[in-house]
């Protein structure tokens, strides 16, 4: 029974990791490509605000590659922050950006935390 909760877990933590990822690359081109030129001019305001739950998140996902719950930590905080922030940026009407920005780095937070082996 212990090599099916292994593989169980394995396959969980792989699977969180993966969704983190991914999402980190492809906010962090996002970022870079579109949104440093528009903080040198000046018009970034909303992503000054936004960058450090994205920062969070992103640290949180390398870090938890070597540590699971701490990174877990780190990428379940981060979501809240650019969900909070995105709420109070555009309103509860914006909820798709909410669950776009979020749920890549608090599902996976969440089972960091709770899919331990």
């Amino acid at each position: 029974m212990s090599g099916y909760r292994d593989n169980f877990t394995s396959f969980f933590h792989w699977f969180a990791w993966s969704i983190a990822c991914i999402a980190s690359i492809f906010f962090a081109i996002f970022v870079i490509g579109e949104g440093v030129h528009d903080i040198i001019k000046g018009k970034g305001g909303d992503l000054v605000l936004f960058l450090p739950g994205l920062l969070l998140a992103i640290i949180g996902c390398i870090v938890s590659f070597f540590r699971k719950i701490p990174g877990g930590i780190m990428m379940l905080i981060g979501g809240i922050i650019m969900v909070v922030t995105l709420y109070f940026q555009g309103g509860s009407n914006d909820y798709r950006m909410m669950m776009i920005y979020g749920f890549p780095y608090i599902f996976p937070g969440i089972l960091f935390i709770f899919v331990r082996r």
